[in-house]
């Protein structure tokens, strides 16, 4: 694992497009995401003025799957026909006198938020018994920065997050996005780099597809895509998890679906660059070679 401060943790893995073959991914993205953490009350916690008792109607605690489906109504709260969906999962002990932290957990392309659930794990009390999670769906089952995506997923995520600070007693300081693939890509490469990003505490990607977002050229080499990334604030802790074998977003980079790629450890460096790290890459290696 190699790391550059507490604000950037990079894990490759020798494993294909997917989660590695051991079972502690999702412990660890929830340990690391927990680790940057303070509290602050939503509006709708008991207490602060305003709050609304109780959870929205046709929600069922400790729910999972299409029992727990959800509409986001855009900026103005008002839901329309092509409002955004979503699956929206709640601890079993959940109490609205207390904050808890927020998920946003992006699926892979080609996939929907109810595979997300399944894979990531994150509705089991037994990984994930305290936090709230939403897997929203994309358009197309893909999501902005792939190549074919032409949605406004920026929005939807921020739609989100206020329906869930309107609706839930959620610590504003504890809201975190995570994504597989496409999602990940999203996650690390779009949604971090926008102003939306202030409003997040920590991110992560699994098997990324880090699409450069400037790519005008013909042919690219991991090493010379174009990176661009404006962070909505500076120290935001990322973690990111990719395979050596990687065969639809490759560790190496370079070009994927006529678009390019920046190589793993080449886009890491720059997010240590805008966190403002310095120093060189240290890299150590774990479970005998299988995990640098």
């Amino acid at each position: 694992m190699a790391s550059f401060d507490r604000d950037i943790v990079f894990a490759e893995a020798i494993m294909n497009h997917g989660f590695p073959p051991f079972k502690l991914l999702p412990w660890l993205i929830l340990c690391c995401l927990n680790a940057f953490s303070s509290a602050a009350r939503s509006k709708n916690c008991i207490g602060e003025p305003g709050a609304v008792p109780g959870i929205p109607s046709g929600f069922t605690l400790g729910g999972q799957g299409s029992g727990n489906r959800v509409v986001f109504p855009d900026a103005s709260g008002t839901v329309f026909y092509g409002s955004r969906t979503g699956l929206f999962h709640i601890p079993k002990n959940y109490n609205q006198s207390i904050a808890r932290g927020l998920i946003i957990s992006f699926h892979d392309r080609g996939e929907s938020g109810m595979q997300q659930e399944a894979l990531s794990k994150l509705s089991d009390p037994a990984i994930n018994p305290d936090m709230l999670v939403i897997y929203p769906d994309g358009i197309e089952n893909e999501w902005q920065g792939d190549p074919a995506a032409t949605t406004d997923d920026l929005t939807l995520a921020v739609n989100a997050i206020t329906y869930a600070k309107s609706n839930f007693c959620i610590d504003t300081e504890r809201i975190y996005a995570t994504g597989m693939g496409n999602g990940g890509g999203f996650v690390n490469n779009i949604l971090a780099c926008d102003p939306a990003s202030k409003q997040l505490a920590a991110v992560a990607g699994v098997s990324g597809a880090y699409y450069s977002q400037k790519y005008t050229g013909t042919s690219c080499t991991g090493d010379t895509a174009p990176i661009y990334c404006n962070p909505g604030r500076r120290s935001l802790p990322i973690l990111d998890f990719h395979g050596t074998n990687d065969a639809l977003a490759p560790y190496g980079g370079g070009l994927m679906r006529s678009e390019c790629m920046p190589s793993l450890q080449r886009f890491i460096a720059n997010w240590a660059g805008w966190n403002f790290a310095s120093g060189t890459i240290q890299l150590s290696s774990l479970f005998n070679g299988s995990v640098t």
